[in-house]
């Protein structure tokens, strides 16, 4: 296969002019000057084409639909996740199958799955682990899958001292809301198998990581063994990180006064295997720690706004040495998984005051969301246009995006107005799965089971209690 291109991204973010390239049996072979390349085999592209190294989606929660669309509504983040409480449920299989045909339809062509785990047993667990990299394996969708761990902080932070705010009979109801996974000395075995079947090749070329819900929701003893685990296993590990200013407060009444990134050091889970998603409330001491680790963040844009958590320092970040890459939380504006819509958002959320003040350079941009995020899994290979790389490539027609008779700089021009229907061709491990922005495999409805009439009437009955014990932490604002 010889794809043909105006312009091509390279690895190192040039953008060059008049290339072909070839490839074989999945793998980007050679990278030429259209002039030079043999005649025959199959030709893509043209050219009016620019092909970029397909996206990263560095973190996403599998959701099928949005949120708002199953009568979950936006909110502040803590009383927001009581209500997920009351989430439908869906077959994890069906939910991976739509959540990765979303994506592959804008060009995504690995993502970050962090499970958002409800099983009550290992093997459950195992199940629905399972099930979900095989959705997204035929799919054909390349997954990062992490297996979610907690063992507190539900169904809100500090969950002892709010159980005392509550009236007996509600008190004792809540409790069937504290976290229902199971024990990690359980479910290491469940892990360690799945991890061997991972590295096989029985789900395609998957990763699989540990996905510690955060310090919220994680014991210092559980992330001791985490880090041990990490250390007995070369595994990758992610985790929701000072997300809201209630995490901001959280950390030094759950540290003895220390701050929560710091904590996290001493307790050996930084380090170049870490993904710290969100970080909205990092500060400069945070980042610099964190570069010096070898950490990536996660930004999350969209969701950061809907869930009232503000803007990610995001260039501090980069001015501190820091890899960041980009998600879309399954809480995108308009939720659509669209990464491309995130980058604008990220962009415009970064603009600095002042005439001399630039906004993050297209190449920046685009980095964040191919090699930044590859490099965040431990995968450097992927994410690239450069031979040895699979060919996961994503084929943009610029007489869609680009005025007639003008000549912008072709990758700001995409980046700005690019979308799925101006995506002739989207292409993993050189298969094309998506065709003119339609997914090869479709995104099919997922039928949903609502939560039970008790459930529903519990959460609604916590709610108030809810509001009043997070209105009485003090929050920077």
């Amino acid at each position: 296969m010889i794809i043909e291109a105006a312009h091509a991204l390279t690895a190192d973010g040039r953008v060059i002019r008049d290339v072909g390239i070839v490839v074989e049996d999945g793998t980007i072979t050679a990278i030429e000057p259209l002039a030079a390349l043999p005649a025959g085999g199959e030709r893509l592209g043209g050219v009016t084409t620019m092909v970029l190294p397909g996206l990263v989606n560095a973190h996403q929660h599998g959701v099928p639909h949005g949120l708002p669309s199953v009568g979950l509504p936006d909110g502040p983040l803590e009383p927001w996740m009581v209500t997920l409480l009351a989430t439908p449920a869906v077959d994890p299989y069906l939910a991976a199958r739509r959540t990765a045909a979303q994506q592959l339809r804008s060009g995504t062509t690995t993502t970050v799955h962090v499970q958002t785990g409800f099983a009550s047993s290992a093997q459950d667990y195992d199940e629905e682990v399972r099930a979900q990299l095989q959705g997204y394996a035929d799919a054909g969708m390349r997954v990062a899958y992490a297996v979610d761990l907690k063992d507190r902080g539900e169904p809100v932070l500090l969950e002892d001292r709010f159980f005392l705010t509550l009236p007996g009979p509600l008190r004792d109801k809540a409790q069937e809301l504290r976290v229902r996974l199971p024990p990690f000395e359980e479910l290491q075995d469940v892990i360690v198998g799945i991890l061997a079947d991972v590295r096989s090749g029985r789900y395609g070329d998957a990763v699989l990581l540990l996905g510690p819900s955060g310090p919220v929701w994680c014991s210092d003893e559980l992330f001791r063994d985490i880090a041990a685990f990490v250390q007995t296993h070369g595994i990758g590990v992610t985790s929701h990180v000072l997300e809201s200013p209630y995490e901001k407060a959280f950390g030094p009444l759950a540290y003895d006064g220390a701050e929560t990134v710091p904590a996290l050091d001493g307790l050996g889970v930084l380090g170049p295997g870490f993904l710290l998603a969100h970080g909205c409330q990092l500060t400069r001491a945070d980042a610099d720690l964190l570069a010096t680790r070898g950490a990536s963040v996660v930004t999350n844009p969209g969701s950061n706004l809907r869930l009232h958590n503000g803007v990610a320092p995001v260039t501090m970040l980069l001015d501190a040495g820091v890899n960041v890459a980009v998600g879309t939380d399954s809480t995108s504006i308009g939720d659509r998984d669209d990464l491309l819509d995130e980058l604008r958002l990220l962009r415009a959320l970064q603009r600095r005051k002042g005439a001399r003040e630039g906004a993050i350079p297209p190449a920046t941009l685009a980095r964040m969301a191919t090699v930044n995020g590859a490099r965040a899994i431990g995968r450097p290979d992927l994410g690239a246009l450069a031979v040895g790389c699979p060919a996961d490539l994503l084929l943009v027609d610029l007489e869609r995006v680009v005025a007639p008779g003008l000549h912008p700089d072709p990758l700001a021009a995409l980046l700005g107005t690019a979308h799925p229907q101006d995506i002739d061709l989207v292409l993993s491990s050189g298969k094309v799965v998506v065709r003119t922005g339609e997914p090869v495999v479709p995104a099919q409805l997922v039928p949903r089971q609502p939560a039970s009439a008790e459930r529903l009437e519990l959460i609604e009955d916590l709610m108030p209690y809810v509001l009043d014990y997070y209105a009485a932490i003090p929050i920077e604002v």
